[in-house]
């Protein structure tokens, strides 16, 4: 017999033994006297029992008992009022059993939210921690003094924050104050100190409690472990960098052959040029004739010196890139720019780019290296994808002002996406092309997020793809 069980009858017989105790007083006491009321002493010690049908059980025991006296015991006092008392007796025995039984389901209820967020606190991967108005922290869940491999105690109060890696202690406890002292939900990435004495990285989130009238109460929040996922992003992030140089410099690669036919053409009719102006010179005596002849040849020799000078600056602008965004930036002339160089690229030739730029839109605060590298990017994209019909290919990069939004366009007549293949297209290292990498398009979007703006696309297969950048007039990249 377990202990719980012999408690049960231990209980039965002890309200058993009161119901005949108070039975055997009411028979030798007189009716005036209300000797049924001490009853609910046996109702409240019946709720203790786990099964409330003893209770209602004992409770109809003691109204039979008091009913029972009436006839049984001493007959002395006024009639009216003996019944009185009885009837009292009676009414209180049962509010008691009906009130405790309701108050011991409550409880019973209470007991297994209760239990259940006990069971919540102890066993949910999630690190659970609770605070006062102060700030301080007054509780923390096993998942937290798990993962820390320190006391709770010593968590509490200000103490998880020596917890926090040095790195990020200040902005947490930064953060956190605006939380203690303006009821500002917060989230943010921190790396934490596990058992082992090694840092993982965190997300630590925070909430303010408030009563009925609105005042705060406290705060609660959670921390979930993002190690694995945090260190996936970093790689990522890093493979993203390499692509990026990679990617400019294998572009820069791709034009060198169309920048050394542009390069060449002017060079010979420089040189071409300069022998001419040689012959005039020696000629005797210099004309009128031969004077204006040389003026033409030297204007027509600057035309194209200004040309190889363009063609540097272009060059030189790409390849020395570098991040930028205090300056307010000319979105036209970068795009402008950007066209102009990808010209170069063997590919293009047999392209028609068309450029419609709007003459409305405003200069705004930009990296110039990420939004060059996007454009040059969706333009190299779509000249792979018109790469197979070069007869009527033509790509379209436009510009306008709507909504407070600048858009930017990169529009093609290629081969286009499959809803298969668009579904999927900026996933990471997803590519049709077959030295693809699969990056590209992801850092395009990566950059543009980055800029506070946004890339999307529409495409339709055998009609091409139309990529398009909204950025807001305060772009801060």
């Amino acid at each position: 017999m377990t202990e719980k069980k012999f408690s049960e009858k231990k209980t039965i017989f002890f309200c058993l033994l009161l119901c005949s105790l108070i039975f055997a007083i009411d028979l030798n006491i007189p009716l005036g006297v209300a000797a049924g009321v001490p009853y609910v002493t046996v109702v409240l010690l019946s709720l203790k029992l786990k099964n409330s049908n003893l209770t209602v059980a004992f409770a109809i025991l003691c109204i039979l008992l008091t009913v029972l006296g009436y006839f049984l015991s001493v007959e002395l006092g006024i009639q009216w009022m003996v019944l009185s008392n009885r009837a009292l007796a009676i009414f209180v025995i049962l509010v008691t059993a009906i009130l405790g039984i309701r108050l011991k389901k409550t409880k019973s209820k209470l007991d297994e939210r209760i239990e259940q967020f006990h069971v919540l606190t102890e066993q949910s991967p999630i690190m659970l921690w609770q605070a006062n108005k102060l700030g301080h922290w007054t509780f923390v869940s096993r998942g937290w003094t798990a993962f820390t491999g320190n006391d709770a105690n010593r968590e509490l109060n200000i103490g998880w924050l020596e917890s926090i890696h040095p790195k990020e202690r200040a902005l947490v406890e930064y953060t956190y104050q605006k939380l203690v002292d303006n009821a500002h939900p917060f989230q943010l990435s921190c790396r934490l100190k596990s058992q082992n004495n090694e840092y993982r990285w965190i997300t630590l989130q925070g909430n303010a409690c408030y009563s009925s009238q609105q005042e705060v109460t406290g705060f609660l929040g959670t921390a979930v472990d993002i190690n694995d996922s945090k260190e996936t992003e970093l790689l990522l992030e890093e493979a993203r960098q390499k692509y990026y140089h990679q990617e400019k410099m294998a572009s820069l690669g791709t034009l060198a052959s169309g920048i050394l036919h542009e390069i060449g053409n002017p060079l010979a009719s420089i040189i071409g040029l300069l022998n001419e102006v040689q012959v005039v010179i020696k000629s005797e005596p210099l004309t009128a004739k031969d004077k204006t002849k040389i003026d033409n040849f030297l204007t027509m020799i600057f035309t194209e010196l200004n040309r190889l000078t363009r063609i540097s600056q272009d060059v030189s602008s790409f390849s020395n890139m570098t991040s930028g965004g205090d300056n307010f930036i000319n979105l036209n002339d970068l795009i402008e720019r950007t066209c102009r160089l990808v010209l170069h690229d063997e590919r293009m030739w047999q392209i028609k780019l068309t450029i419609d730029l709007d003459k409305n839109i405003p200069a705004i605060k930009l990296a110039d290296d990420r939004f060059i590298q996007v454009l040059q990017n969706l333009i190299s994209n779509a000249m792979d994808a018109c790469e197979q019909d070069t007869t009527n290919a033509s790509i379209k990069v436009s510009s306008t002002v709507k909504d407070n939004n600048i858009i930017i366009s990169v529009k093609d007549n290629g081969k286009g996406m499959s809803p298969h293949i668009l579904a999927q297209a900026g996933q990471e290292f997803f590519t049709t092309k077959p030295k693809g990498t699969g990056l590209g398009l992801s850092i395009c979007y990566s950059l543009v997020n980055k800029m506070d703006g946004q890339l999307s696309v529409a495409s339709k297969e055998g009609e091409g793809s139309e990529f398009t950048i909204t950025l807001p007039t305060s772009a801060n990249g």
